[in-house]
């Protein structure tokens, strides 16, 4: 197996990792809008003695949301890279192999 081939593997790998992380944004944009709407409908009005226990909530869910999209930023800009990276290596490879 010659570098490019690994390279393309890894390659492969942060695109699975990328889309595992864009349905996990999703699923965490989902989450909150629900949660927005449970308070601005539900039936449990805030209070005072409850409006803590709310903040913590929605704090964890923003929270969850800041790191998914963090990590996706990181695996975005590794998978760009690399795949510039391979295509060029590769390029390189077959000029001098004379492909």
């Amino acid at each position: 197996m010659c570098y490019v081939e690994i390279v393309d593997s890894a390659l492969k790998e942060l695109e699975a990792e990328y889309s595992v992380l864009t349905s996990e944004l999703s699923a965490a944009d989902i989450a909150i809008s629900d949660y927005y709407h449970r308070l601005e409908f539900g039936d449990e009005k805030i209070g005072f003695f409850n409006s803590k226990t709310r903040l913590k909530e929605l704090k964890e869910l923003l929270t969850k949301r800041r790191i998914i999209k963090e990590e996706l930023a990181q695996v975005g800009s590794m998978k760009a890279n690399l795949k510039d990276r391979s295509a060029r290596a590769d390029e390189a490879r077959k000029q001098r192999l004379g492909n």
